[in-house]
């Protein structure tokens, strides 16, 4: 009987050991929870963009597959933004190609899950913000 418990007791251990880890991921991982939090606020970063976008996980723009109106899908940004210099996250989000001289992103976000993006060139980023960004 004592060995029934013993193992009893480890195998609760190692299931509450493993939900605890997994809930961890979930909660410092997850943008759904950063959207649903209360305690969090949305705040607004800037971010530099490449000036070309790759798409289908990392194939180039192909006219042709236009043509032929098969699903030509941007990956996403995987980049820095900066909301304060005291304040740089590492966001994923997506957004295309962006304009001719704007490569650069305004972000609205919450936590990790963003909200919006706008962009925008050079100028119209906060001067305490643009040594953070690369030009």
């Amino acid at each position: 009987m004592k060995k029934i418990f013993i193992f009893f007791l480890l195998a609760v251990f190692i299931i509450l050991g493993s939900f605890s880890i997994y809930a961890n991921k979930i909660v410092y991982e997850n943008d759904v929870i950063d959207r649903l939090n209360p305690l969090l606020k949305k705040t607004t970063g800037y971010a530099s963009l490449p000036k070309q976008v790759t798409y289908n996980n990392g194939q180039d723009y192909d006219v042709d597959k236009a043509k032929n109106r098969e699903f030509q899908i941007p990956d996403d940004y995987d980049t820095l933004v900066v909301d304060s210099p005291e304040d740089i996250n590492r966001l994923t989000f997506s957004g295309g190609q962006s304009p001719e001289g704007k490569n650069y992103a305004e972000v609205v976000h919450k936590g990790a899950y963003v909200y919006k993006i706008n962009f925008i060139s050079w100028n119209q980023i906060p001067d305490e913000i643009k040594p953070y960004l690369q030009k």
